[in-house]
């Protein structure tokens, strides 16, 4: 019987055509998840974030990784590495990094890995318009990665081997929601903890 169900379905729904120019959308997310830092962070308030006006951001402090395993690991967060835009933002971030007693040195998501000339923001495939170097920097045309660095009160730039271990910063636009990802996703969050951990 369900499968006679199951085929009925199949057949109307590939013999219902859409009028030209006119496309399906994946509803948006219910509004009782437009503010999923409120809810994710009171759930788990052992979770880094920090947020601003435009932005939430995760402060993976707890273990070191290459460029690639953190853009990874905030995919699984359904975030991205930190990209910055502007001298505002980039200001922002270093006020947040004080606020949190953070030291140390944190991934973001520029890379000139695809042709080793070209700095992008991995994250969003554009290319760098702001740039916050440090004194000397860029200095090693083999390093593909960009760190960001606290020196003398600022957070600077620096290129790295996208291979070293570092520290790493996510972030998600306020725009954007994460709590039904994230919740899907907390064995695999879990698991990525518990391979630094155990």
């Amino acid at each position: 019987m369900e499968l006679c169900f199951l085929v009925m379905v199949l057949l109307i729904h590939n013999s219902f055509q859409l009028p030209n120019g006119v496309e399906v959308k994946e509803p948006p997310p219910k509004s009782e998840y437009s503010d999923w830092y409120e809810i994710f962070y009171k759930s788990n308030p052992i979770i880094p974030f920090s947020r601003t006006k435009r932005k939430t951001y995760f402060i993976g402090k707890y273990f070191r990784v290459n460029f690639l395993q953190a853009n990874l690991f905030c995919k699984l967060m359904d975030m991205h590495l930190i990209t910055i835009q502007s001298k505002e933002e980039n200001d922002e971030v270093n006020t947040i990094l004080q606020n949190n007693n953070v030291t140390g040195d944190y991934w973001s998501s520029a890379t000139r890995m695809f042709d080793g000339n070209t700095w992008i923001w991995m994250s969003t495939a554009k290319s760098l318009q702001y740039k916050n170097w440090g004194p000397g920097q860029p200095n090693n045309k083999n390093d593909h990665c960009i760190l960001l660095t606290k020196a003398n009160g600022d957070l600077i730039w620096n290129d790295r081997n996208c291979n070293c271990r570092f520290f790493f910063l996510c972030e998600k636009s306020e725009d954007e929601t994460v709590l039904y990802v994230a919740q899907k996703n907390e064995p695999g969050i879990r698991k990525y903890y518990r391979s630094y951990f155990d």
